[in-house]
């Protein structure tokens, strides 16, 4: 049954996603074209509002997604979704998986995108792209662990921007709320970003793991002693905790649990 849920919710958003990507994917083209062609004023601008635009597809693609989830989940679809005989975990994990699913498309599209884009600034360089790489890469001169953290990071953020998003609207649907319809979600999301600034921060403080900012080498030890070693010498910290990742993680799986039990015991639909 669950397949099924799966394969009905990737139906039912691909007309409306391919539209958002086909709308933000024919920005990126005139852009494309404008940096090609050379236009003496329009073409830095249309390179860097095709690095500004590639990114929001991925955003743009959630949002859609969140309007869809709420519909059929708690506006003037949610009749017909809670009278299927699934558990309420099905319908929840169904919707999230369809929405990180999509999401990875549209990533993989502003990667695409970028690529394009920088094959273009490298021809209009009469540079090679081996050439064109090798300068871009010496303005990011991390260490190679830096770089997969970062990647890790984004990944994890949007593993539980989609889980807390999902089980907030869920939360806020209950019959003591609902009466504020999605006014009470956005202030669920509210409550969500302040609850992942404390989180975060926490976990950075007391992960047993940091960065030396000057080097980027690793050491174990708690943040929280740097920090207030620097305080107290009015001086800038020299460590930076990698905690917050972990942190986030924790809450979004705490949530997510919190936001199925919603579905399953306290959903109205009245």
């Amino acid at each position: 049954m669950f397949g099924t849920l799966f394969g009905y919710e990737l139906r039912e958003n691909a007309k409306r996603v391919a539209q958002t990507l086909g709308i933000l994917q024919v920005m990126c083209l005139v852009a494309f074209v404008a940096v090609a062609v050379d236009f003496p004023v329009f073409s830095g601008f249309s390179s860097s509002f095709a690095l500004l635009v590639a990114p929001m597809m991925p955003v743009a693609v959630l949002l859609v997604l969140a309007q869809a989830y709420w519909k059929s989940m708690h506006g003037q679809m949610a009749y017909f979704t809670h009278l299927l005989p699934v558990r309420g975990r099905d319908l929840f994990w169904s919707k999230v998986l369809v929405a990180l699913a999509y999401a990875l498309v549209a990533i993989v599209l502003t990667l695409v995108n970028w690529g394009v884009l920088a094959l273009l600034k490298a021809h209009k360089a009469e540079l090679s792209v081996q050439e064109f790489w090798h300068r871009t890469a010496v303005i990011w001169d991390l260490p190679s662990w830096i770089v997969w953290f970062a990647v890790v990071a984004v990944v994890v953020q949007l593993v539980t921007i989609v889980l807390e998003v999902a089980a907030g609207m869920s939360l806020s649907a209950r019959e003591r709320w609902q009466k504020h319809g999605f006014g009470a979600a956005i202030v669920g999301f509210v409550i969500l970003y302040l609850a992942n600034q404390v989180v975060s921060f926490v976990a950075m403080a007391f992960f047993p793991l940091m960065m030396d900012v000057n080097t980027g080498e690793l050491r174990f030890g708690f943040w929280v002693t740097d920090l207030v070693n620097a305080l107290l010498a009015d001086t800038d910290p020299q460590f930076v905790g990698i905690g917050a990742p972990v942190g986030a993680v924790l809450l979004a799986i705490g949530v997510a649990w919190w936001g199925v039990r919603s579905i399953e015991c306290h959903t109205s639909v009245r």
